[in-house]
């Protein structure tokens, strides 16, 4: 390379020097002879542009004259024989080395030629034996596709075989081995089971199959132990069924780890003997159905001990409805009323509204339950008016159980608690059979229903025969929202089984519930428009009357349960009704009282007493409301009616006179003498106001605010009769000021009396 490098190098500055010497006749340089190349001005050009930065072509490059040129020309020709011969030299030393390249080239191509030879040999024997394994390939396929066809036959063959062939140990565990043995007869009925239903396949098919000698041969036998299984499978049931009415018998414990396990061999006798699945099946039914109605008669039974005897369970009795006359009520009225709003003021309820709610969780608070008085054996004296703690039966209808007749042995219990338990028992009775039967019996739901005839019947007659004798509407009323309660737990349930048995309770409850309360407002409307009624029901008594207090605490019961039963506007409309009836009631009554202030007394003490049970609950207002009004209005006139008879109507005489028409003036006379009266016997007929009030009103502090108002009345009027008075001149002026009550002084004998309590 270095030599070749220099080599070109000379060249080019041959060539410069050369181009500067002079051109030719052709227009090309001609460079020396041993070079042998003629080249044109344009690759001159290129040549020395390549080789510019080369030493040897700069220093010709820089050569200022010809003579120099000339001299470094001499220079490089000498440079490259020199090299030339050198090169030469070099080429000489390595022919040996060449020859022998070659004859190794030559060796390398006889071989690559061996080799070619060969792999085109390969080549050839490669196709052959391709050829071959396609061969082998079509012949595997064929005889893969003639082994598959050869299985299939031997399977299907097998499988036709195996049903022709009936074995001795089939034989001997159909005829040897017990039902109830575990489940290994079950797998004795799947295995006949397979080869009775090929036997009614081949002969529903017809064709050469049943004429074949082992078929015909089998035919006979597999009859045979149909007729063995079945027979022992019957008296399996018949056998387990008839345990179902042994007493003490756990009825769901046995369906569940006894039979539940024999489910296919059900299946069995619906498939290979329909007669006998049929006995069985109508075995069940009628079993079931006489155990579960002797089970739930038997409750009731027991129930019935508990039933808490009371005036709404007879219609003979007296005093079940609100406008009855109930002559211990009466008798005692007073006492009891008296006692029970005396517990109310001392646990300061006494205006109303500071109470607790009416149904606070449910009945749990006092509300009225804590009001209402008791006779002498403990029982409530208005179980059939007052809801009471008998709301807290609402609280736990899906999740309370039945009631446990022996364990409460002793005590006494409502009859919606009665139906409740019963109910309940019944719910749960029928959510487990339901899905027994669905299960044992295959989705066979009107099996349920069969079974289920008997208990539903017994059921219905119990719920009948209460609700006949059943005059008690908060009862009936909790009975229909437990029934509701009932039918949304099933709903949740999804087990429809009891749908058209609640619906038909529902339809028994409603009608009677409504003929009761109907019978409330008749009794009222009736004591209200029959004279001989009022005499019966009148006690020359102020105090509230125990009919008022019926009334008050049968409405709040039936607001409260309407508002859970969602809301009844003919409901609310019966209310309206019987408010109308209870408020002539009490005029009617108390134009019996000889005076006025008696007869105004009286309709006060009932439309407090009326405030008191109405207040303690929100949802009450509306009934509230109309007798707030009568309230307002019968203190006011009571007021009225006390100022005029301590008073007289002297105060308002002094409005009505004339002052200054006379002389002297005889109607300044007559008002100073009227004020100096009131001003000696203010204070003893005050005294005396509040004594009458005091006796007259059960509730203290309605009577304190009576006390207040009259009062207040008083304080007004007088004032305005000494300001007119006053006011007709200076001589009278003194003359009142003199003799004036103070207002200090009315106050403090006001406040005196407020003290008292």
């Amino acid at each position: 390379d270095t030599h070749h490098s220099s080599f070109v190098t000379l060249h080019t500055a041959q060539i410069i020097m050369s181009s500067r010497g002079g051109e030719g006749d052709e227009g090309h340089l001609l460079i020396e002879e041993d070079m042998g190349d003629v080249l044109s001005p344009e690759e001159i050009s290129d040549l020395i542009t390549k080789y510019s930065g080369h030493e040897i072509v700069k220093n010709v490059l820089e050569c200022a004259s010809l003579e120099e040129l000339n001299e470094k020309a001499s220079i490089a020709n000498d440079r490259l024989h020199k090299l030339e011969n050198e090169s030469i030299k070099q080429h000489a030393k390595e022919c040996d080395n060449l020859v022998l390249l070659q004859e190794k080239i030559h060796d390398c191509d006889e071989t690559l030629a061996h080799i070619e030879n060969v792999l085109s040999n390969f080549q050839t024997s490669l196709g052959k034996i391709s050829g071959e394994i396609s061969n082998l390939q079509s012949s595997s396929s064929h005889v893969t596709q003639r082994l598959l066809e050869c299985k299939e036959t031997e399977l299907a063959l097998g499988e036709y075989v195996e049903q022709l062939t009936i074995s001795p140990d089939l034989i001997a565990k159909v005829l040897s081995t017990e039902v109830g043995d575990g489940t290994e007869y079950i797998q004795v009925c799947k295995a006949l089971s397979e080869k009775l239903i090929f036997k009614r396949d081949v002969k529903r098919r017809g064709g050469q199959d049943a004429t074949y000698a082992a078929f015909t041969d089998i035919e006979s036998e597999l009859e045979r132990l149909r007729i063995k299984a079945i027979q022992k499978v019957r008296d399996f049931f018949i056998q387990k069924f008839h345990s179902l009415r042994k007493p003490k018998t756990n009825i769901q414990l046995l369906q569940t780890n006894v039979l539940k396990k024999y489910k296919p061999l059900v299946d069995f006798l619906q498939v290979h003997g329909a007669d006998i699945f049929r006995e069985i099946r109508a075995l069940y039914v009628e079993t079931m159905g006489k155990v579960l109605k002797t089970a739930l008669q038997n409750y009731i039974s027991a129930l019935s001990v508990l039933k808490l005897e009371s005036g709404s369970t007879s219609k003979n009795k007296t005093g079940q409805y609100i406008g009855d006359v109930d002559a211990s009520a009466s008798s005692s009225s007073a006492t009891l009323l008296s006692a029970s709003t005396s517990a109310n003021n001392a646990s300061g309820g006494g205006g109303g509204g500071s109470g607790s709610h009416f149904l606070s969780s449910l009945g749990q608070g006092s509300g009225i339950a804590g009001s209402i008085p008791t006779t002498n054996d403990g029982r409530s004296a208005h179980t059939n008016f007052s809801l009471g703690k008998r709301a807290n039966i609402l609280a736990n209808i899906e999740t309370a159980a039945p009631i446990i007749a022996h364990s409460i042995s002793g005590s006494k219990l409502p009859w919606e608690a009665l139906f409740r338990s019963s109910q309940k028992l019944l719910v749960d009775m029928a959510t487990f059979e339901y899905l027994f039967c669905i299960d044992f019996w295959k989705g066979d739901s009107q099996i349920f229903r069969d079974v289920f005839a008997q208990p539903l019947q017994a059921m219905d007659e119990y719920v009948q025969s209460c609700i006949n004798t059943n005059f008690d509407a908060i009862g009936l009323a909790l009975a229909i929202l437990i029934n509701r309660g009932h039918q949304k737990l099933m709903q949740r349930r999804r087990i429809p089984s009891l749908d058209l048995h609640l619906d038909k309770v529902n339809i028994m409850l409603w009608p009677k519930f409504k003929m009761v309360f109907d019978a409330h407002i008749k009794s009222v409307v009736s004591a209200c428009e029959n004279a001989k009624n009022q005499t019966k029901l009148f006690v020359d008594d102020v105090s509230a009357h125990y009919v008022t207090r019926r009334y008050a605490e049968f409405t709040a019961s039936m607001t409260v349960l309407s508002k859970l039963e969602g809301g009844d506007n003919q409901l609310r409309n019966n209310l309206e009704r019987l408010r109308k009836a209870q408020y002539d009631l009490l005029v009617k009554l108390a134009e019996r009282f000889t005076t006025p202030k008696r007869r105004s007394c009286f309709l006060l003490n009932n439309y407090d007493l009326i405030h008191q049970i109405l207040s303690t609950d929100e949802n009450l207002e509306h009934e509230l409301g109309f007798f707030d009004e009568q309230l307002i209005i019968e203190t006011d006139a009571f007021v009225q009616i006390e100022l005029e008879t301590h008073f007289g109507d002297a105060l308002l005489q002094i409005e009505s006179l004339e002052f200054g028409k006379t002389s002297p003036d005889v109607a300044v006379e007559q008002s100073i003498q009227i004020l100096k009266a009131f001003s000696e016997q203010w204070k003893q007929q005050i005294t005396k106001i509040n004594s009458e009030i005091v006796s007259l009103f059960s509730n203290y502090n309605r009577g304190m605010d009576i006390l207040q108002r009259t009062l207040s009345s008083l304080l007004v009027k007088y004032t305005d009769a000494c300001e007119k008075t006053s006011a007709s001149g200076e001589e009278a002026k003194k003359t009142v000021d003199a003799i004036r009550v103070t207002n200090a002084a009315f106050l403090f004998e006001c406040k005196r009396y407020a003290r008292a309590k």
